[in-house]
């Protein structure tokens, strides 16, 4: 999958339900590292998404979650969210494809969100990634 210029405006493809975010840091996290590793632009950037959420849920995919599925502490490991916070930092608008629709091509619109609305609460999340670093620094 990939990010869509729809009318030559970019849209981020969004898998799952966005309002997920808003349960928990963790869950905001988890479902923004799968924005992207849907609309990256390299694998390397799939790879690293899907290590962070890897570590962050004990490698336990969304649809093979269960009632008693729990994150993993790695919240409170300095390191990880050190690590996580320096690779997020880096982002830009250039890590993400945005492809124009092909000729007669139809899209569920439901499932993009316009990248700028995105990007809006990614700055939101890497400020609360910044704020637990800084509880976990002390």
């Amino acid at each position: 999958m990939s990010g869509r210029l729809i009318n030559g405006i970019k849209h981020m493809y969004i898998n799952d339900d966005n309002d997920f975010k808003k349960k928990s840091l963790e869950d905001n996290i988890y479902f923004t590292l799968r924005d992207i590793f849907w609309n990256s632009n390299s694998a390397d950037t799939c790879f690293e998404a899907n290590s962070f959420n890897n570590r962050l849920t004990g490698g336990v995919y969304f649809e093979d979650r269960t009632d008693k599925f729990k994150y993993t502490n790695v919240l409170y490991e300095k390191d990880y969210v050190e690590r996580l916070q320096r690779w997020l930092k880096y982002f830009s608008n250039y890590y993400f494809e945005f492809l124009e629709l092909e000729e007669g091509e139809e899209i569920e619109y439901v499932a993009y969100m316009k990248f700028d609305d995105w990007w809006v609460h990614f700055e939101e999340l890497r400020q609360l990634i910044d704020q637990q670093y800084e509880k976990l620094k002390n």
